[in-house]
This record gives structure tokens, sequence and C-alpha cells, in this order.
């Protein structure tokens, strides 16, 4: 078998490599957001928000606060994510850094998921001593 250029077919695999890539970026892309209307997802999130912030005043327990919380933060960054993903798709310039204010968007938001993360540990913290 002779390569005599690296562009030529080699093999029956040639075609599945595309083939899986393409399935993984669809599977990636509708794990996103479930499957579903992100503006439904988007709602689904606020009125999961709003219930455990209602839910918040009348709660009598450290645990159960704290439980609230944890679902506000959770439904939050889920809602985060999905905005993230869905501008990251509409407007992937956004994602190559080429903002006027020469800002890294996505880069952004992921650090503000991660930092949220760390609020609620630290609070974690508070509530239990």
């Amino acid at each position: 078998m002779s390569y005599a250029s690296g562009s030529e077919a080699t093999g029956p695999g040639h075609l599945i490599a595309p083939l899986l890539l393409g399935a993984l970026l669809f599977q990636a892309q509708v794990m996103a957001h479930g499957g579903e209307d992100p503006v439904v997802e988007l709602k689904k999130r606020d009125r999961s928000i709003t219930r455990a912030q209602s839910e918040f005043a009348d709660s009598q327990s450290d645990e159960a606060r704290l439980e609230l919380l944890s679902a506000q933060v959770d439904a939050l960054s889920g809602k985060i994510l999905l905005l993230r993903n869905l501008m990251a798709k509409d407007y992937p310039h956004v994602k190559e850094n080429m903002s006027k204010y020469k800002l890294d968007y996505m880069e952004s938001v992921d650090e503000s998921l991660i930092q949220t993360r760390a609020l609620l540990r630290q609070l974690e913290q508070v509530i239990e001593q």
C-alpha cells in the first residue's frame, strides 16, 4: 500500500471517524439544554429559583435554608450555563475573544460559575459552625 499523499483515505475506518465525531457533537449540543426548547428550560429554572426564594422566607431551620440556597445556586448555575452555551452557538465570534472590550465572555462566565460554587461551599462552612 502506498501513501503518496497524506490526504488519501486509507481503509474502511476513514468514514467512521467523521460520523462518530458528528454524533458526539450532536449529543453534546442536545445535552446542553436537555433536548428541550431553551426558552422553556430557562423559564423552568426561573420558576425553580422563584419558588426556592419564596420558601426560604418561611423556612425555620438552617438546614432547610441551606438546601434552598443550594437549589437556587444549582438553578442559577444551570441557567448561566445554558445561556453561555446558547451564546457560544449563536455568536461563535464571542468565544474567539473578539469582543470590542478584549474580554473573553465565555471564560468570564465559566469563572463566574466556579465562583458561585465556591460561595456556596463557604456558606455551608459558616452554617455548619
